[in-house]
């Protein structure tokens, strides 16, 4: 021990001081470098610094402006939604509490019944288990003392082994490794390293003379490309891809919607026949056990129950078919209502141009969402002295409300004075706001039904004599043919 101790600490103090000496003349080198470097470039590096620090604080100044009005549209989005969200989570808690309930009281059932059936067990099969972990603990034995022989002999050929042949071709193999590591070395020296110093130099002068100047062509080659890009991008596609979005988008989001409803509804009919069927079902098999167990009273509640599925199911069926033909009519409108919007709304902007020169608000556009027919059990809204038949209370789920306009605006009105106090001011707005809203839903009626007495013809002619007049003073078409 004391000859390896001593060997070994000779050669960790030797190693250790060659890294002392290694690592102090690599910190020389590298830092008369680095001195070198900040010499001549510390001007460069202090101008970019600043320049950098500058731009960067211009970005968390942007991201500053553009927090805040993200985050003032989120908070505004919350307190207007704030008794929607509110109502959304308590629905959501009672949903999970209830869902928690259940799943809690069929695993605790569960558990129980595991339980108990392993006591049962234990009692049953107590003699099968003694004899079990008997049979384990022998078996156990006789294969780890086979396991212990296997080592011993293994490990007892592997030092046979070393003595006779390994030691001899382990040395052998290590003086192999070392003629190797001398080809390597001498092959590096005389065949690479000049190799490697002659590619150095040519790339160098190849760098200089060449690549240099075909990189900053490219690079002047790509902001003339983005350039020709950003040109395209405003003059030709954006304000296509702007017109598609205004015009065509609400389109295609009315038909979508369309289809949804049409699904939904006929799915909704499936379960609604389905459900009169498992209800007729339940009703037949209390009429059978109320008979066999002479429950008489049981009886005649699945006779009742057998007729009243059966009448859920053909009344789900009527109004599936009711609502899929309501909702074809309402995609029929939908389709066309959004050609009628892009004519009237073209017409209303072109209109509007034209009373800005006059200095008058001639302006006029349509709502983008076509009036719908309402659904069966889905309520709906009738206007003043509009008479129609409508079926209510068909609703499987929740009960209607039908109410004069003026009675709901008192309940919200009340609603609010209870939730404010006597915050006179807030009720004062409320009322405001809501008399705001009728008349701007009074205009809009009056706008859509009152005949103006301006001829299409006349609207036509007096937009394409704008149109001629603002070509020929900027030179450019005002509109896309």
């Amino acid at each position: 021990v004391g000859t390896v101790a001593r060997s070994f600490c000779d050669t960790v103090g030797t190693i250790f001081g060659n890294l002392i000496s290694i690592a102090g003349k690599s910190v020389e080198i590298t830092t008369g470098g680095v001195s070198i470097f900040l010499e001549s470039e510390k001007g460069k590096i202090t101008s970019w610094i600043s320049t950098t620090a500058n731009t960067i604080a211009r970005g968390f100044d942007n991201l500053s402006f553009a927090s805040e009005n993200i985050f003032g549209s989120l908070w505004t989005a919350l307190d207007d939604n704030q008794v929607r969200i509110e109502t959304s989570i308590s629905n959501m808690l009672t949903s999970f509490s209830g869902m928690n309930m259940t799943i809690g009281t069929i695993f605790s059932d569960i558990w129980e019944g595991i339980t108990k059936g392993f006591a049962d067990f234990t009692v049953t099969h107590k003699a099968d288990i003694d004899k079990f972990f008997n049979g384990i603990i022998v078996t156990s034995t006789k294969f780890s003392d086979t396991i212990s022989k296997a080592i011993g002999d293994i490990f007892k050929s592997l030092s046979d082994f070393w003595e006779k042949d390994g030691k001899r071709i382990w040395n052998e193999i290590v003086g192999v490794f070392y003629d190797i590591v001398g080809w390597v070395m001498k092959i590096y020296n005389e065949v690479i390293a000049p190799i490697v110093d002659a590619v150095a130099e040519e790339f160098g002068k190849l760098w200089e003379d060449h690549l240099k100047p075909l990189w900053d062509n490219v690079l002047d080659l790509l902001a003339s490309l983005w350039d020709a890009i950003k040109m395209c991008w405003d003059q030709r596609i954006k304000p296509i891809v702007d017109w598609i979005i205004e015009y065509v988008g609400p389109v295609i989001s009315a038909v979508f919607q369309g289809l949804v409803k049409t699904i939904g509804t006929f799915f909704g009919a499936i379960a609604d026949v389905v459900s009169g069927i498992i209800k007729s079902l339940k009703g037949i098999i209390d009429f059978v056990t109320g008979i066999f167990t002479g429950n008489w009273k049981k009886a005649w509640k699945g006779v009742k129950s057998f007729f009243s599925g059966i009448w859920t199911a053909i009344w789900g069926i009527i109004k599936g078919v009711i609502n899929q033909i309501i909702n074809g009519l309402n995609l029929l409108w939908t389709g066309l209502y959004s050609a009628l919007r892009i004519i009237v709304n073209g017409i209303g902007k072109a209109v509007e141009k034209i009373g800005d020169i006059v200095g008058k608000d001639w302006g006029f556009s349509i709502p983008a969402k076509a009036p719908q027919i309402p659904r069966l059990a889905q309520g709906g809204y009738v206007k003043a002295n509009t008479p129609q038949l409508a079926i209510i209370g068909d609703n499987r789920h929740h009960g209607e409300i039908v109410s004069p306009e003026d009675k709901l605006e008192q309940m919200a009105l009340t609603a609010a004075k209870l939730a404010g106090g006597n915050n006179q001011e807030g009720n004062e707005l409320l009322r405001k706001e809501i008399s705001l809203l009728q008349r701007m839903i009074e205009l809009l009626t009056a706008i859509l039904e009152k005949e103006t007495g301006i001829s299409a013809e006349a609207i036509f002619e007096s937009v394409r004599q704008s149109a001629d007049l603002y070509n020929r003073r900027t030179g450019k078409q005002p509109f896309l043919y």
